[in-house]
């Protein structure tokens, strides 16, 4: 669970502890029927979390460590990777119907946002389910208006490259959209895609993003830790002391 807070980064609560957990059942159960492994890994599961339990650091901090302990114990070295494929295969199979809808609009590049936005919802991490139709046609019949959108388009109008920070399989197909949408929008726009150091969660690692074609039109650049999620806070060196490298 992600907790956003106005006064600065998010924060570990005590409900995070609760989707932790439910992440780390549904990642064994993908790699394994063996109840007993599943026990195991919960028992381990929980004595991680207690062990390094902090209110100091990010939920995507917390989950870094949970992930490679699932790993370790199942011997997978990527438990959601069916389930990846699956994420991008799904919308990839609605891509020209996204290019079709994206130029039929009145404001292009407003629609790739607001369909990119609809993709964020492709987040087993974050959600035990979710429907991806309901929150593709609440993007392309909604009228909210987005708040940023306006400072956005001024910014894209004058940079001569943007940084894309990739999340979710699945997702990453609705980014390629706004990829192209923007470099329509923009001529000569260089665009940069981060994503995942690892396989961790259902998130785009190099990988998921060739696989739908993001080299094609971006250069992939990768993280420099395997977190689920953008952590700002530099990795640790081999000592233990913080490194100055960046990272998300």
């Amino acid at each position: 669970m992600l907790h956003y807070l106005e006064s600065g980064p998010m924060k570990v609560l005590p409900e995070c502890y609760v989707c932790a957990m439910r992440q780390a059942l549904s990642a064994c159960r993908l790699v394994s029927d063996d109840v007993d492994f599943h026990h195991r890994a919960m028992w381990a599961a929980a004595d991680h979390l207690a062990r390094t339990a902090s209110r100091d650091i990010t939920p995507p901090e917390a989950g870094e460590g949970l992930y490679r302990m699932i790993r370790e114990m199942s011997g997978s070295p990527d438990p959601f990777a069916e389930q990846k494929r699956e994420q991008n295969d799904v919308v990839l199979e609605i891509l020209p119907w996204l290019r079709d809808t994206v130029a039929a609009a009145d404001d292009p590049l407003l629609m790739a946002v607001r369909l990119a936005i609809a993709g964020n919802v492709v987040d087993p991490g974050a959600q035990a389910s979710f429907d991806l139709e309901e929150s593709v046609i609440e993007a392309t019949e909604g009228e909210g208006r987005l708040e940023h959108y306006p400072a956005f388009t001024d910014s894209l109008g004058r940079a001569g490259n943007v940084l894309l920070i990739a999340d979710n399989c699945g997702e990453i197909v609705f980014d390629r959209v706004l990829i192209e949408t923007m470099r329509e929008a923009r001529e000569g726009l260089d665009v940069t895609v981060a994503v995942r150091a690892g396989p961790i969660i259902n998130d785009v690692t190099e990988k998921e993003a060739r696989d739908v074609g993001i080299d094609s039109l971006a250069r992939i650049i990768p993280a420099a830790r395997r977190c689920p999620a953008q952590c700002w806070s530099a990795p640790p060196t081999s000592s233990g002391r913080p490194s100055s490298r960046p990272t998300w």
